[in-house]
């Protein structure tokens, strides 16, 4: 069926893949960039190799890879758009809101990642699915001797809706690193340093670490450097 959806638009399974690889990677790069500048770790940016990105992209690429397909797929009724809007803004709302308590804001910052993967997928599917019906519009409205719908709008707002949802993102996760990094992240020990650190994340055979009760102050070690490692419950 998709394939058949994406011949309707004269694109290959191939240019769609490419696609939907590059709009994954992008995503997940950027995610990094806003981050990392919210932080004041820019200078980190220039560490992360293409192996990494790749990796830690993996999830948004099938998050956009599903959230595409379906958006292709589903029959192009405004009760679609409709429902697509309602759920974007219920879902921020719902996540904005929750934030204001802290047992429930905690559980869902937990499996903030998961959440992520879905709402990007709500976001990919909302956009491709506009696409879709714009291309319609524009197809029929031409046919009929009107003025075509100008597909501008969907790219428009497939530009805003990509660079607007990772900054939306980022803020959360600075939150998380911020305000409770007890909560969600391992706190570790390294050689010659009295001090406690919490691990933010690895990078290769590198790790990224954080001084306690510090937002300032920021470390990329060697793993072998960490000598004590305190795991996390999820």
């Amino acid at each position: 069926m998709l394939i058949k959806s994406l011949d309707n638009y004269k694109i290959s399974l191939y240019e769609f893949l490419t696609l939907v690889f590059f709009i994954g990677i992008s995503y997940a790069y950027l995610n990094k960039i806003i981050l990392y500048e919210a932080l004041g770790i820019s200078w980190l940016i220039g560490s992360l190799t293409p192996n990494y990105v790749l990796v830690s992209s993996l999830g948004f690429i099938f998050s956009t890879f599903v959230g595409a397909s379906i958006g292709l797929l589903l029959p192009m009724k405004r009760l679609f758009f409709i429902t697509m809007i309602v759920l974007g803004f219920v879902f921020s709302g719902l996540y904005s809101l929750i934030n204001y308590f802290d047992f429930l804001s905690v559980h869902l910052d937990k499996n903030f990642n998961f959440l992520a993967l879905i709402f990007w997928c709500l976001v990919c599917m909302f956009c491709f699915g506009i696409t879709k019906f714009n291309i319609e519009m524009h197809r029929l409205t031409k046919s009929m001797g009107g003025k075509p719908v100008p597909l501008a709008i969907s790219i428009s707002l497939f530009i805003i809706l990509v660079l607007g949802t990772p900054s939306w993102l980022s803020k959360i996760e600075q939150k998380k690193i911020f305000e409770k990094p007890e909560i969600f992240y391992s706190q570790v020990s390294i050689k010659n340093d009295t001090r406690k650190w919490f691990l933010l994340e690895f990078i290769g055979d590198k790790a990224l670490i954080k001084l306690a009760g510090n937002d300032l102050i920021y470390k990329y070690v060697e793993y072998k450097d960490i000598e004590l490692y305190e795991a996390k419950s999820r």
